[in-house]
């Protein structure tokens, strides 16, 4: 456990370092704050340059089951953060709640996907390609 918060602080920081401030900072806050829940299902991968080992991309994903308290709080999230995004969709489909935010800066570009199921289980996968 304690392994596993030391790489997801160092991550965060990573992920800090080479973008600058985030306009995102709401929702991973809040995906850092839960990624060490016991009923949810957090994963990070880390992509990089095998030449220059710089960090090409990330992913992550955090994944709640239904009725886990969570889907408010995220939902609410992504609902402030829409207004600095350069991109923000959202659509109802089959009962099926999607929203993509996309950012961009000087050195990232970041895509953020929300999806809350029929059931109410909630999933969010944050891409981030390092320019």
């Amino acid at each position: 456990m304690m392994k596993r918060r030391i790489t997801l602080t160092l991550l965060t920081l990573a992920l800090g370092l080479a973008s600058g401030a985030s306009a995102q900072e709401r929702i991973d806050r809040l995906m850092d704050r839960v990624s060490s829940a016991r009923r949810v299902t957090f994963t990070s991968t880390l992509v990089r340059d095998p030449d220059t080992r710089r960090v090409r991309s990330i992913v992550r994903e955090l994944s709640a089951p239904p009725n886990s308290g969570l889907n408010d709080d995220m939902r609410e999230a992504f609902r402030q953060e829409a207004r600095r995004a350069r991109k923000a969709d959202a659509v109802v489909r089959n009962g099926v709640f999607q929203q993509w935010l996309t950012f961009e800066s000087a050195t990232r570009q970041s895509v953020y996907r929300l999806t809350i199921d029929r059931d109410r289980a909630m999933k969010v996968t944050v891409v981030v390609k390092v320019k």
